[in-house]
Order: structure tokens, then C-alpha cells, then sequence
């Protein structure tokens, strides 16, 4: 009994002390430490002045393993409907090509203003291939003029392997691309695990047979 007392306090240290960390950031678009996320690029409204979606196109530079997409968004007027991301792989414009994946978020999991990124998980994870094109597509479950959501943006182009783009009423139903602006977006791999070492014994143990409880070690 003391053996096994020892075994199991040892095991316990270990898978303390030995955590789970979150997945690599696989691409961000980054700014400089001065500059700050602006807030106004209102979407989801329904009407001539915001736009019903967004997208954000990234075309990988390497073959890369996708299971959570970040992205600055936070709710306007408190809107209670579902936010949705869809990822099409392909084609020249959002929603042209083959959908890979579609991951919900209830207006509950998204926070006010204060909110960094809203995280988009993808199960099974996405694997991507170099230089293709893959479209990030934001929406809403239901459109509403009282209440939006707003995405944090820079009017400045940091990152060649992502576009930005709209789809505004003024060129209903076409996308249109603003290459001069960039979103704040991040890309993350899987989750890494430390393994657990399990070292039995310090203080002396021994093994028995569950059956008949003698000890052949």
C-alpha cells in the first residue's frame, strides 16, 4: 500500500508541474508597438452603409496545419444572433471556391470593445497548401440595421499574403478587395503537450500481482 501511495503522489507532481500550451502562432499580421488596432469597419447591418460580410484572403508560403483562427471583432449594440466562419479553399474571391469548414460562435462568447480576438476554433483542423488561396469569410446568422459587429483594422498594407475584403451593397453581390487595409488576424497550429514523465519510487517500490497481491519485483 505505501508503494502505491508513492507512485500515485509522484505521478500527480509530474502532470502539475507539466501543462498543455496553446498551438503555435503559424501567421499573424503584425504592426509596429506605436501604432494601435482602429476601430470601424462596421459589418453585419443589412444596409447601404456596412457591409453584410467580410473576408480575409491568406495565401500559406508553406504547407501548414490550421486549428484556431483569431480575429479583433466585438459586437455593436449588443447583438444576440451567431457569428459564423466559413473557410473556402480556392477561386479568386470569397465564397468562389470549395468550403473547407464552417465553425459558429454565440453572440455570448463575444466580447465589447475591450476584446483582443475572438477565437475560431476548426475541428478537425484545416490543413493548407502553399500558394493557394484560401478565403477566412465572416457573416452573421441574421442580418439587423440596429446592431453590427465591428472588425479592428489598419489602413495600411503589412502582410503580402492576406487581402482584405468586403461585401459591400454598393457592388451587391460582389466582393470587393481593399488591398490597402489589413485586419487583425492570427492563425494558430495545434495545441502542443509536454509529455508527462512518471518516475515510480523514489523512496523504494515494488510490484504485485493484482490476483494474488505477491511481489515478483
Amino acid at each position: 500500500m505505501r508503494a502505491k501511495i508513492i507512485i500515485f503522489s509522484v505521478a500527480l507532481f509530474f502532470l502539475i508541474l507539466l501543462p498543455a500550451y496553446a498551438g503555435d502562432i503559424i501567421f499573424e499580421v503584425t504592426i509596429p508597438s506605436t501604432w494601435q488596432w482602429l476601430d470601424g469597419s462596421f459589418w453585419g447591418r443589412g444596409t447601404f452603409t456596412a457591409s453584410d460580410g467580410v473576408a480575409v484572403r491568406y495565401k500559406p508560403t508553406a504547407n501548414q496545419n490550421v486549428c484556431t483562427v483569431k480575429h479583433g471583432v466585438y459586437k455593436h449594440n449588443n447583438p444576440t444572433d451567431d457569428l459564423i466562419l466559413r473557410v473556402y479553399e480556392g477561386g479568386t474571391v470569397p465564397t468562389a471556391g470549395i468550403l473547407k469548414r464552417e465553425t459558429i460562435i454565440p453572440a455570448s462568447q463575444i466580447g465589447g470593445s475591450e476584446t483582443v480576438y475572438t477565437t475560431f476554433s476548426l475541428s478537425p483542423c484545416l490543413e493548407l497548401t502553399t500558394g493557394v488561396n484560401y478565403f477566412f469569410v465572416f457573416s452573421r446568422s441574421q442580418l439587423n440595421s440596429l446592431n453590427g459587429y465591428i472588425s479592428r483594422f489598419i489602413n495600411e498594407n503589412r502582410a503580402s499574403e492576406t487581402s482584405y475584403w468586403s461585401n459591400d451593397r454598393f457592388n451587391f453581390p460582389n466582393w470587393t478587395e481593399y488591398p490597402n487595409r489589413e485586419w487583425s488576424f492570427r492563425l494558430e497550429g495545434p495545441d502542443i503537450k509536454e509529455p508527462v514523465i512518471i518516475v515510480p519510487g523514489i523512496l523504494g517500490s515494488s510490484l504485485n500481482r493484482v490476483s494474488d497481491e505477491e511481489e515478483f519485483w
